[in-house]
């Protein structure tokens, strides 16, 4: 074995972890790019959710009122009382 062979060798090793090295680098950067990519789809789905939720409470609200009259639109004590909480819980947020 030549002493060239003995210094390749060396020099192999540090290229191997460099390439380790630069390939954390890179998995680091595509798991960032990924995470934001997962945030923005599910701030769109959460988006259309809460855009879309108003009318569906309101429909459903006209299909009960429909189906039981004034005695729905007036309400039971539960009712009564949930309600308001929700709409505080909500506005807070």
């Amino acid at each position: 074995m030549s002493g060239l062979e003995v210094l390749a060798i060396p020099a192999l090793v540090a290229s191997v972890i460099s390439a380790f090295s630069g390939a954390t680098s890179l998995y680091r950067a595509w798991r960032k790019d990924r995470r934001e990519r997962l945030d923005m789809i599910q701030n769109e789905e959460l988006q259309s959710l809460v855009s879309t939720s108003g009318g569906r409470v309101q429909q459903e609200y006209d299909v009960d009122f429909r189906r039981m009259g004034r005695k729905f639109a007036e309400g039971d004590d539960i009712s009564r009382w949930a309600l308001p909480q929700q709409v505080m819980t909500l506005q807070a947020t």
